[in-house]
């Protein structure tokens, strides 16, 4: 379950929207070289509200790594705080695309998905979760137990 602490959002900043979900990094393999990019559907959509100027919060689970700075790092130029409980310790999840020479692709992904939890007592204006952290154990159960009062949101596609 998502904690009071989670929900309240970064103190310093008074986050109105709280995000959840997988922040990741995109790897792109192809025959002109290795690219690497911040993503994940919930960090994105963060990041955009970010940049909008909306105070937003993102509760995630990134490790103690390299990729883990880069994505906070990302979040942070757009004005996105990282909640607390969103570093855990080992690798940061990565989607690997490995491109052909012939435009195909292979795809790897390296997902952990999990939230530490406990009762919530305060509630942002929006909560928006990502539909990887609907459905992933473990974590997916703690995000079907966030609150009612609050406005959900979920991916169109879902």
């Amino acid at each position: 379950m998502l904690t009071a602490q989670h929900l309240r959002g970064d103190l310093r900043t008074g986050a109105d929207v709280i995000v959840v979900g997988e922040a990741l990094v995109d790897i792109v393999v192809s025959p002109r070289g290795t690219a690497e990019h911040p993503g994940g559907s919930p960090t994105n959509v963060a990041y955009g509200l970010g940049r909008l100027g909306v105070s937003t919060a993102l509760l995630t689970s990134i490790g103690g790594d390299h990729y883990a700075a880069v994505i906070q790092d990302h979040l942070r130029s757009a004005g996105v705080g990282l909640l607390p409980g969103s570093r855990r310790p080992g690798a940061t999840a990565t989607a690997t695309a490995v491109l052909a020479p012939d435009g195909s692709a292979h795809y790897d992904f390296d997902i952990r998905w999990d939230l530490p939890g406990t009762a919530p007592a305060t509630l942002p204006k929006v909560l928006h979760t990502g539909s990887i952290a609907t459905f992933l154990a473990p974590g997916a159960a703690a995000v079907r137990e966030a609150p009612r009062a609050v406005t959900r949101t979920l991916p169109g596609h879902l």
